[in-house]
Formats: structure tokens, sequence, C-alpha cells
């Protein structure tokens, strides 16, 4: 995966600082008898999320922008994204919004990470041959 995503531009630098941390940090003497260090899936896809919204031409880089992980919950672990956009016309806004979060949605797929989406009444139908058939 690593190797993956060390193609994409945006966070090729820092995958390879970062790993050289890690890797130096894991080497330490001091540090032998402690749980190792490693990269996860969710700390790069969050750096990409900020990268890429540091470097979207509608995004008011004067502004406020934060990506961070909020506490797990029972639906997974929530990121959250605070930024502003370059307009303050809602309709361009709203597009502006839904088109930031199609491609990150779309890029959670690179980073092995899917969305959380509460199974409904469809979903179950779908897969009853999947489960299990107890006559009694």
């Amino acid at each position: 995966l690593i190797e993956q995503l060390k193609k994409i531009p945006l966070i090729k630098e820092y995958l390879e600082e970062k790993l050289e941390e890690i890797d130096s940090y894991n080497n330490q003497t001091s540090n032998k008898n402690k749980i190792p260090r490693h990269l996860t899936n969710i700390g790069v896809f969050r750096k990409y999320c900020l990268e890429y919204l540091k470097h979207h031409p509608q995004i008011n880089s004067e502004m406020t922008l934060i990506v961070r992980q909020l506490a797990p919950t029972g639906q997974g672990i929530p990121l959250e994204i605070w930024t502003y956009s370059d307009t303050t016309n809602w309709v361009i806004y709203e597009s502006i919004q839904s088109d930031l979060f199609d491609h990150l949605f779309t890029a959670m797929n690179s980073f092995e990470l899917r969305a959380y989406q509460r199974p409904n009444g469809k979903d179950l139908y779908l897969n009853k041959d999947d489960s299990i058939k107890i006559d009694l």
C-alpha cells in the first residue's frame, strides 16, 4: 500500500519523511522495549485530505483549514474538515462542497478505507441468502 501511495504527488514527500522518522524512532536503543510505531492508512488519508484542500483553487488559503480525527464511535472513526471556500455565493459553495466530498469519498479506496453507511432494509434483503438458516 505504501508504495502505491508514494505515487500520489501530494503526499509523496510526507510519506518519505514520515517513514524515515518512524524508522529512526524504532531503531533508537531507548525505544527497543516499546511497541514500534507504524503509519496508518487513516493517518495518511488525513494528510492527503489536508494537502488536497490546501492546493484546491476554490479553498480560501487565508482562513482556517483543519482535517482532524474525532473519537471513534460504533459507526467508525469520523474525520472532521474545517475549511472555507473562496466564495459566499451559496449555490457555488454547495457545488464546491459536493465536489470535494465526491473526490474524498472516491479517494478513500486508494487508502484501503471505506465510508460507513448504516445498513437498511434493502441491504438486509439483498444479503438474506448469506444468512444462517435455522429450522426449529
